[in-house]
């Protein structure tokens, strides 16, 4: 299997999200991966979880007003099963009311403001759209 870890979508992935009129919740589930050291275009350094950790305090100031919220954020320590040439950094799992409300924070102004601490501080990521199933 290969594994393209990534800042951006693709503009295929982009329009799929953005596009969605969905009114069901989802559930995205994000696999990141930080830079050692992240580099602001103004020349500040720090390291690249805690520039994540940045945008991620205001990505939730973004998300709980629409009913949203982090449902866990953790450390990745190891694999139990299964095999991958690099593990990640962290795990965030996020529930978002839904699609279209993902989509309208991703085009808001106010997150426009704060991915510049996303784009500081990731090396890659994958980020996995989900919704619910009955088992």
């Amino acid at each position: 299997m290969k594994v393209d870890n990534a800042i951006q979508p693709t503009a295929d992935q982009a329009r799929a999200t953005l596009k969605s009129t969905s009114r069901e919740p989802v559930i995205m589930i994000n696999l990141l991966r930080f830079k050692p050291v992240a580099t602001y275009p103004n020349g500040e350094q720090t390291t690249g979880k805690i520039a994540y950790g940045r945008y991620a305090a205001g990505f939730d100031k973004l998300l709980t007003p629409r009913g949203g919220r982090t449902i866990y954020s953790g450390s990745v320590e190891r694999l139990m099963i299964g095999a991958c040439e690099d593990l990640w950094d962290a795990v965030l799992v996020v529930e978002y009311p839904s699609a279209q409300d993902f989509s309208e924070i991703l085009r808001s102004d106010a997150y426009s403001e704060i991915s510049i601490h996303r784009e500081a501080g990731l090396a890659g990521q994958l980020n996995i759209e989900t919704s619910k199933w009955d088992v």
